[in-house]
């Protein structure tokens, strides 16, 4: 039996209330793009860097990334947490606690994460990180592919790598982007932006696109574009990374997040930057999103 699996049997989380969905996420797996395998990693990084960093966890470590709410966790060891991301209610045995900010949670408590107020997904991280089966030299959840740990639901327990606590919780202040129903997004125009109309594409930047139910970590469908291609617009398949904004022949925008295909068919109109990025890990269906793209 490994050290894992030992530690497994007596430090664990048990997932009480699960979410729409919950994951165990780390930085991804890059640098297999060759193979048809996409990055996947955390949706929000700079959230769950930031929840790492605050727990002083190196940056790359397993967390959870917690897809609204509501969700309940029992540890059934003492631990030092962190919760980033979207603006919500957050209690440890009932006590209310404060988001971006490092805690202690004693064996048997239960943590509680309620529907948040604005934003979509939370991370959880936990000094010394969590257990998840790697592949491809990551933890991470692909939702596209299948690769990963699988999405955990009620009952499920994981492992807790680490509880030493005989170091002070860290604390640093959390510097964050506010999240909140309107999303100002910033980047850049593509080279096949040029094979759209100039009217449709000025008047891009003065219209405020509405993000559709259609929406995963896969990307998120933008409504309201109305980009106008030129007659007969035809571009061969091309890769596709995190950020880049697709034009698909209905006029609206594809927005692709953590989990995106690695290549599409569709012209690339531009890229989101990573700050962008990030903070569109954090829209809701029906929530507002402003596009302001520069040249590259």
């Amino acid at each position: 039996m490994t050290e894992i699996q030992n530690n497994y049997l007596e430090n664990y989380l048990e997932i009480i209330t699960a979410p729409p969905q919950l994951l165990i996420e780390d930085l991804g797996r890059p640098g297999y793009s060759w193979m048809g395998v996409t990055p996947s990693g955390a949706c929000d990084q700079a959230s769950f860097r930031l929840a790492n960093r605050l727990v002083g966890n190196p940056q790359h470590l397993a967390a959870l990334e917690i897809l609204y709410g509501p969700c309940q966790i029992q540890f059934h060891s003492s631990a030092i947490i962190a919760v980033t991301g979207a603006i919500q209610s957050l209690t440890i045995a009932d006590r209310p606690c404060s988001f971006n900010y490092a805690h202690l949670v004693r064996r048997g408590d239960t943590v509680s994460l309620e529907v948040p107020q604005y934003g979509l997904r939370s991370y959880l991280a936990i000094k010394g990180g969590l257990y998840g089966e790697p592949y491809l030299g990551s933890s991470s959840s692909d939702t596209l592919s299948g690769l990963g740990p699988a999405p955990l639901s009620k009952g499920d327990r994981v492992a807790i790598q680490e509880t030493d606590l005989a170091v002070e919780i860290p604390f640093e202040l959390a510097a964050t982007d506010g999240i909140s129903d309107h999303f100002d997004l910033t980047g850049w125009w593509g080279p096949r932006s040029r094979h759209f109309t100039r009217n449709s594409i000025s008047k891009l930047a003065n219209r405020e696109l509405i993000a559709s139910k259609d929406a995963s970590r896969i990307g998120i469908r933008l409504s309201g574009a109305e980009l106008s291609p030129e007659p007969n617009l035809h571009v061969e398949p091309e890769g596709i990374l995190r950020g880049f904004l697709q034009a698909p022949p209905s006029g609206e925008l594809v927005l692709f997040l953590a989990d995106h295909p690695t290549t599409g068919g569709y012209p690339i109109v531009g890229a989101l930057d990573p700050r962008s990025t990030d903070l569109a890990a954090q829209i809701r269906p029906g929530d507002r999103v402003t596009l302001k793209l520069g040249d590259n």
